[in-house]
């Protein structure tokens, strides 16, 4: 029994621990392992350390397993069938096999001819170590690889090298790509080093403290021994030689790598790392970066206003570049400086041009003054920008700054021209009349003034907005002879100002001249013309911008005398003119708006006098249209309008023996679909004598009559977004939060309207629409930043008007009321004397 006992266990316990363990061998050989990667190192040298680990302890079960068979018993019998297996041995098997011994090898005579096949069978060393050998030379090449760069690691550092010679030897107008270029490969070549360097190698070992002590295990082990560590030793002599592979020289600073023993690897060299830190600043520079930071330019407007800031941080871009010059470049490697420094100039001119592009914001409104004020500003820097594109070998930048800073110049002589041509007060107004006093003309009346005493004031005016926009050319015309825009050429508009200011200070001498010669014709020749020479005056000849506006005056008497004595001839219309002319005609509100402050005003009685006679007169100058189908139409719509004023104007003057005066019902936000913030206006306020009506105070009826002032109000929220300001003098006047529009002449109600009325692009009336409507348009800014011109707020609000002696009768329109009277005479008259 005990034998029988012995065959089963060494046959079917031993036999299959030791298979199991040299497939285990095997297995692990193969690369399969059961233990987890210890934690800490490179991944490769975690890996060798794990198989080296299961590798010792199969290396401890074989040797188990070969006791066992040499000695029997069941010491580590266990343990073993644990490690081969992962059971448990029950503890009574242990103790049968001591109490019966089949744990112990049976001999021949016992076994009688049988046999325990392999589970008596040394396992050999050397079977395994073969394998084992091969696996762990793998690992430990993987391991030692790691230590020399891969090839794309010291690709990286070639690629840095070249840029760098390219950049030292290569010329051209691309410098400042090449230095960008060149820093980008630096800066990727010392990232690979650094992540990739090789460590050192000493005293033919290799990979430090670690690794040496790895193969003292090898060394040690009896399943590996001295062999396998001897075959380690020879592969880790393979890049034992490449510390010399793994650095390249470049250009201007040696070899990109050094040793560094004291932390056994190579690492960036301290003329590598300086001069990227050198690439970093200059790059980092604000005049390197000015194009990057720079959106792309809108298309430039003709007319635009410099952005003083703006062009101030592009002179900060020139001292940028000048502490550069000063400080940084010299530290630059010799090979690199020169195209280190063409760089720098190329992306300063880049970074100037394109600030001086952002730095063009459009004009908005009419007034020149913020664009002429601007633009003086702006002149010293842009000159010096100029010199600064010259003197950094940009010439065809700062030719075309300089021909822009030309341009702007000529365009706002030109527009400041215009506004010349257009205000010029030495010619007539529209509703300039001839009258005669004595058989010689009045000039006052002429001019639409109420006396002749009034005239030099009238030409002291003038000869003052002359003086304000030639000051506001000067600095234009300075410009354009400044010598940093190179050989001042003056242009056609130039001169004309040059002219235009000398004459001005000719006169403010005293001295005889055009304007002099102008303003004696308009004092006092004018007086001297008479019905009998007028219409037949001689024709004059021009010359200086003076003399072309006597000759256009003296062209537009012409036109007026013949056009009034066509006029005449037209007996129909001669009481119906001379009423209106006498009555109405240049009086407000039978005048331009800008009359309104300054009068005369029609009154009353005028008006009732006038439509005493209207109806009688309008019927015998309707019989009696003249030919011309153009001049008739006038004519027509003269007659119907003056009809349609009569509307309102007999309620308001009580012509009719009624109660004079109106009511006026406001509508305030009368078109929110079309306006733009009015919900920041929380309160609408219309005032007139002595009654108020608005939004917070309650909204009543608001009687007028001719002669009450009217006052709108708006007033902002405290905690809107924007406020109103006021940029122009002329504008609603804005003061704390709140605007106001004052109408303080007779006829408020007429200025009022006519002042705030909508353009056809506003608003429209419809079929229905009595009242007028009033369009505020309010300029914004927001709160706490100072006044500047920016997307208006857009409000509405309707009047309603009734007639005082019928205030819930029907509405009364504002009609239309004529500005002057239309001349009817023969449309070759007209064509001749058309101003």
């Amino acid at each position: 029994m005990r034998t029988a006992l012995a065959i089963g266990h060494w046959r079917l316990v031993m036999g299959e621990i030791r298979a199991t363990l040299m497939r285990r061998g095997q297995a692990l050989s193969a690369g399969e392992t059961q233990a987890p990667a210890p934690p800490g190192g490179a991944p490769e040298l975690r890996e060798l350390r794990r198989f080296l680990g299961e590798t010792l302890l199969l290396e401890r079960y074989v040797q188990t397993f070969n006791r066992l068979g040499v000695g029997g018993g069941t010491m580590g019998l266990a343990e073993l069938l644990h490690y081969t297996h992962g059971i448990e041995l029950p503890a009574a098997y242990v103790d049968r096999a001591a109490e019966l011994g089949f744990a112990e090898l049976p001999s021949a005579a016992a076994l009688r001819g049988a046999t325990v096949e392999a589970g008596a069978q040394p396992i050999d060393a050397a079977i395994l170590r073969g394998s084992l050998q091969s696996r762990l030379l793998v690992l430990a090449q993987s391991y030692l690889a790691r230590q020399v760069p891969p090839p794309d690691s010291l690709d990286l550092q070639r690629q840095a090298a070249a840029r760098l010679a390219n950049l030292a030897e290569a010329d051209g107008p691309d410098a400042a790509d090449r230095v960008q270029a060149a820093a980008e490969a630096l800066e990727a070549g010392l990232a690979a080093a650094r992540r990739d360097a090789p460590g050192l190698v000493a005293e033919g070992v290799l990979g430090g403290s670690e690794f040496q002590a790895l193969l003292r295990v090898v060394s040690d082990s009896r399943l590996l021994g001295p062999t396998v560590r001897d075959a380690l030793l020879r592969a880790a002599q393979a890049p034992a030689g490449a510390e010399a592979a793994v650095t390249v020289d470049a250009t201007g600073i040696g070899p990109l790598l050094v040793a560094a023993p004291e932390r056994n690897r190579l690492e960036p060299a301290a003329a590598a790392t300086a001069l990227q830190g050198q690439f970093a600043a200059l790059l980092a520079r604000p005049f390197m970066r000015a194009v990057a930071q720079a959106a792309a330019p809108a298309a430039r407007p003709a007319l635009f206003r410099w952005n003083i800031p703006a062009l101030e941080a592009a002179a900060a871009l020139v001292d940028d570049h000048a502490l550069f010059q000063l400080r940084d470049l010299p530290e630059f490697p010799a090979p690199l400086r020169s195209a280190v420094q063409r760089a720098a100039e190329e992306r300063l001119a880049a970074g100037l041009v394109a600030a001086v592009a952002q730095a063009q914001l459009p004009a908005e409104g009419r007034d020149l003054a913020p664009v002429a004020a601007a633009a003086r500003a702006a002149h010293p820097v842009l000159l010096r920008l100029v010199v600064a594109l010259r003197a950094g070998a940009a010439p065809d930048d700062a030719a075309a700054l300089a021909g822009m800073v030309t341009q702007q110049a000529q365009r706002l002589l030109a527009a400041g021209w215009a506004q010349l041509e257009a205000g010029a007060g030495y010619q007539p107004p529209p509703s300039g009349q001839l009258v005669w006093t004595e058989g010689k003309l009045d000039p006052a009346a002429l001019y639409g003034l109420a006396d002749a005493a009034m005239l030099p004031a009238l030409l002291g005016r003038e000869r003052e907005r002359l003086h304000r926009l030639a000051e506001l050319a000067q600095p234009m015309l300075d410009v354009l002879a400044a010598p940093e825009l190179g050989e001042p050429r003056l242009p056609a508009i130039a001169a004309r100002w040059r002219g235009l200011a000398e004459e001005l200070q000719r006169a403010s001498q005293g001295r005889a001249g055009s304007l002099a010669g102008l303003e004696r014709m308009i004092g006092q020749d004018l007086a001297a013309v008479t019905p009998g020479n007028c219409a037949d005056l001689p024709a004059r000849g021009g010359g200086d911008w003076f003399t072309d506006q006597a000759v256009r005056l003296h062209a537009r008497l012409r036109s007026l005398c013949q056009v009034q004595t066509a006029t005449r001839a037209a007996g129909a219309w001669e009481a119906l003119d001379e009423s209106f002319t006498r009555l109405l005609a240049g009086r407000y509100p039978f005048a331009p708006l800008s009359a309104a402050e300054r009068g005369p005003h029609a009154t009353a009685e005028r008006v009732a006098e006038f439509y005493s006679g209207f109806e009688d007169q309008a019927k015998a100058a309707l019989a009696a249209l003249p030919g011309d189908p153009a001049l008739a139409a006038r004519a027509r719509r003269f007659i119907e309008q003056m009809r349609q004023a009569r509307g309102l104007l007999k309620p308001l003057l009580g012509l009719d023996g009624v109660e004079p005066g109106l009511v006026l019902v406001p509508r305030f936000r009368a078109l929110p679909e079309r306006e733009t913030g009015g919900d920041a206006v929380i309160e609408w306020r219309l005032i007139g004598r002595g009654v108020t009506t608005g939004t917070m105070s309650g909204q009543r009826p608001v009687p007028w009559k001719l002669g009450d002032p009217l006052i709108l109000s708006l007033r902002w929220a405290r905690n809107a977004p924007v406020q109103p300001v006021q940029l122009l003098p002329a504008g609603p006047r804005a003061e704390a939060g709140t605007i106001t529009v004052t109408a303080r002449d007779p006829w408020a109600l007429i200025t009022l309207a006519r002042r705030l009325a909508p353009t056809a692009g506003d608003w429209q009336p419809g079929p229905g629409d009595s009242g007028p409507m009033l369009a505020l348009r309010v300029q914004t800014a927001e709160a706490g930043e100072p006044p500047r011109a920016t997307t208006p707020a857009m409000v509405f609000a309707s009047l309603g008007i009734t007639a005082q002696a019928a205030p819930a009768g029907p509405r009364l329109a504002l009609p239309s009321i004529p500005t002057d009277w239309p001349v009817a005479a023969p449309r070759a008259i007209l064509a001749t004397t058309a101003p």
